[in-house]
């Protein structure tokens, strides 16, 4: 583990092994409802505790490598509080992209949102019954309407996509482990496209405006890693098209969790509040209800904190 700070840096020796990051996350029981958590209390201790005394500010950076990119740090539990309790959390794919992606800020532009939901889909997905709904809380606090239905199509999301400061995508999303670039949100198709959004494509996209999306969808932020041990996936995809920040998510998500923690997002972001510390926020006022970390902890911010 390194620790870098404004003008310090440390190196620690961690007291855990690949084998055993790999037992723990490969059986990731966090990410099933009413599994066992009881690793995340381990990894707390394995990767945080040693250098808990050393994380002087508030907003904290993690850089993951390997397995670590499918863990959610926000849930790592000391006994009392979550990780997320402590600090304000982003991650990076790595520590030069900071000023990258900050570079990439936007202004507000006339378009706020673009919000769009696919909750009936074909193809044996099942439905999504509250998909439109969030769509219409994401895109009434920003006195925007939302793109729906029939609406909510491949062909309408290109023709779009240049315009808004917001990003929200909410449909089912399919991780393709044996051809990454194939990954997808499933969208509707017509005027030419076939309504699979896939990663290939989204590098093609023109984000101009774009200063965050949220994928709001299952398994958006997964991916193998390259060489380079980057993940090749929808969330890189879109950072690399224009986005200084991206939401997505590291397991299947439960639909209407999903949807109460957008309304609580938007709702902070509203007032101002930066997009790591909303997304903080939301899941905190979501665990309330729902306790489990397969409720609120799968949704990571990449990139610009805000």
């Amino acid at each position: 583990m390194f620790v870098v700070g404004r003008d310090s840096f440390t190196a620690r020796e961690l007291p855990i092994g690949q084998a055993r990051l790999r037992a723990l996350l490969e059986n990731r029981s966090f990410s099933r409802d009413r599994g066992p958590v009881e690793s995340l209390n381990e990894l707390y201790d394995a990767l945080v505790r040693p250098i808990r005394d050393e994380l002087g500010t508030g907003r904290v950076g993690v850089v993951p490598h390997g397995v670590l990119h499918y863990l959610p740090f926000a849930a790592l539990r000391d006994g009392d509080q979550y990780l997320g309790d402590q600090v304000t959390l982003f991650t990076l794919p790595s520590a030069s992209t900071l000023p990258f992606v900050q570079q990439k800020r936007k202004a507000g532009p006339e378009t706020p949102v673009l919000a769009m939901a696919q909750g009936q889909l074909t193809g044996g997905l099942p439905p999504l019954p509250n998909v439109d709904q969030e769509a219409r809380s994401v895109a009434e606090l920003f006195g925007a309407a939302p793109l729906t239905g029939p609406q909510a199509t491949e062909a309408a999301l290109k023709a779009d996509a240049s315009q808004p400061r917001v990003l929200h995508l909410a449909s089912h999303g399919e991780y393709n482990q044996g051809n990454p670039l194939f990954s997808r949100l499933v969208l509707g198709p017509g005027d030419g496209e076939d309504g699979s959004l896939e990663v290939h494509e989204v590098y093609g996209l023109n984000l101009g405006n774009a200063d965050l999306v949220v994928l709001s969808a299952c398994e958006t932020n997964l991916g193998p890693q390259s060489r380079g041990d980057d993940v090749v996936g929808l969330n890189r995809a879109f950072i690399y098209a224009g986005a200084p920040s991206v939401i997505a998510s590291l397991w299947s998500v439960n639909d209407r969790a999903t949807g109460e923690l957008m309304r609580a997002l938007y709702s902070h972001l509203a007032e101002g509040m930066g997009k790591a510390e909303a997304l903080r926020a939301a899941q905190a006022e979501l665990r309330a209800q729902y306790p489990h970390p397969y409720y609120w902890a799968p949704f990571v911010l990449t990139g610009d904190p805000g």
